[in-house]
Protein backbone atom coordinates (compact mmCIF):
# COMPACT_ATOMS: atom_id res chain seq x y z
CA UNK A 1 0.00 0.00 0.00
CA UNK A 2 1.43 3.08 -1.22
CA UNK A 3 0.33 6.67 0.31
CA UNK A 4 1.23 10.03 -1.00
CA UNK A 5 2.86 12.55 1.30
CA UNK A 6 4.67 13.47 4.32
CA UNK A 7 2.20 11.86 7.07
CA UNK A 8 2.20 8.77 5.02
CA UNK A 9 6.15 8.93 4.96
CA UNK A 10 6.02 8.55 8.10
CA UNK A 11 3.22 6.31 8.75
CA UNK A 12 4.92 3.97 6.69
CA UNK A 13 8.09 4.54 8.48
CA UNK A 14 6.98 4.43 12.39
CA UNK A 15 4.40 1.43 11.63
CA UNK A 16 6.61 -0.75 13.69
CA UNK A 17 6.50 1.76 16.98
CA UNK A 18 2.74 2.30 16.61
CA UNK A 19 1.82 -1.58 16.46
CA UNK A 20 4.13 -2.27 19.35
CA UNK A 21 1.81 -3.23 22.01
CA UNK A 22 3.09 -1.73 25.27
CA UNK A 23 3.73 1.83 22.96
CA UNK A 24 0.05 2.65 23.19
CA UNK A 25 0.53 2.04 27.35
CA UNK A 26 3.32 3.63 28.38
CA UNK A 27 5.21 5.31 25.50
CA UNK A 28 2.12 7.62 24.79
CA UNK A 29 0.96 8.21 28.34
CA UNK A 30 4.75 9.09 28.48
CA UNK A 31 4.43 11.66 25.82
CA UNK A 32 0.83 13.05 27.06
CA UNK A 33 2.88 14.14 30.19
CA UNK A 34 5.72 15.70 28.53
CA UNK A 35 3.08 17.82 26.71
CA UNK A 36 1.05 18.83 29.21
CA UNK A 37 4.13 19.98 31.55
CA UNK A 38 5.31 21.85 28.07
CA UNK A 39 1.77 23.18 28.19
CA UNK A 40 1.18 24.61 31.89
CA UNK A 41 4.93 26.46 31.60
CA UNK A 42 3.74 27.70 28.95
CA UNK A 43 0.65 28.79 30.14
CA UNK A 44 1.89 29.83 33.87
CA UNK A 45 4.59 32.23 31.43
CA UNK A 46 1.69 33.60 29.94
CA UNK A 47 0.10 34.35 33.16
CA UNK A 48 3.18 35.81 34.61
CA UNK A 49 3.82 38.08 31.79
CA UNK A 50 0.51 39.97 31.53
CA UNK A 51 0.74 40.19 35.58
CA UNK A 52 3.96 41.86 35.53
CA UNK A 53 2.20 44.15 32.27
CA UNK A 54 -0.50 45.02 34.64
CA UNK A 55 1.82 46.18 37.48
CA UNK A 56 4.11 48.22 35.55
CA UNK A 57 1.11 49.89 34.35
CA UNK A 58 -0.01 50.58 37.93
CA UNK A 59 3.14 51.88 39.35
CA UNK A 60 4.13 53.85 36.06
CA UNK A 61 2.12 57.52 37.89
CA UNK A 62 3.96 56.84 41.25
CA UNK A 63 7.52 57.15 39.40
CA UNK A 64 6.30 60.50 36.87
CA UNK A 65 5.54 58.08 34.26
CA UNK A 66 2.36 60.01 33.29
CA UNK A 67 0.68 58.49 29.68
CA UNK A 68 0.90 61.00 26.35
CA UNK A 69 -2.41 62.37 26.08
CA UNK A 70 -3.41 62.06 22.04
CA UNK A 71 -6.09 64.09 20.39
CA UNK A 72 -5.75 64.54 16.89
CA UNK A 73 -5.38 67.95 15.50
CA UNK A 74 -5.26 69.25 19.23
CA UNK A 75 -2.38 67.86 20.24
CA UNK A 76 0.25 71.29 20.10
CA UNK A 77 -2.38 73.33 21.82
CA UNK A 78 -3.82 71.24 24.29
CA UNK A 79 -3.04 71.69 28.05
CA UNK A 80 -3.28 68.46 30.35
CA UNK A 81 -4.35 68.62 33.73
CA UNK A 82 -2.83 66.46 36.11
CA UNK A 83 -4.87 65.59 39.45
CA UNK A 84 -3.10 64.61 41.84
CA UNK A 85 -4.05 64.33 45.62
CA UNK A 86 -1.30 64.05 48.77
CA UNK A 87 -2.06 62.98 52.05
CA UNK A 88 -1.14 64.26 55.53
CA UNK A 89 0.88 61.36 56.55
CA UNK A 90 2.53 60.43 52.95
CA UNK A 91 5.40 62.14 51.63
CA UNK A 92 4.62 61.21 47.92
CA UNK A 93 1.36 62.69 45.92
CA UNK A 94 -1.11 59.65 44.56
CA UNK A 95 -1.76 60.05 40.55
CA UNK A 96 -6.37 60.38 40.18
CA UNK A 97 -6.31 61.15 36.51
CA UNK A 98 -5.74 63.76 34.08
CA UNK A 99 -7.77 65.61 31.36
CA UNK A 100 -7.45 68.01 28.30
CA UNK A 101 -8.53 71.39 27.97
Amino acid sequence: MFRLGILGFYQENLNDIIQYPDAKMDLFQHFREVGNALLFCLLIEQSLSQEEVCDLLHAAPFQNIFPRAFCKGLLNTSTVYIYAIRYPDEPKEHFIGYYLK
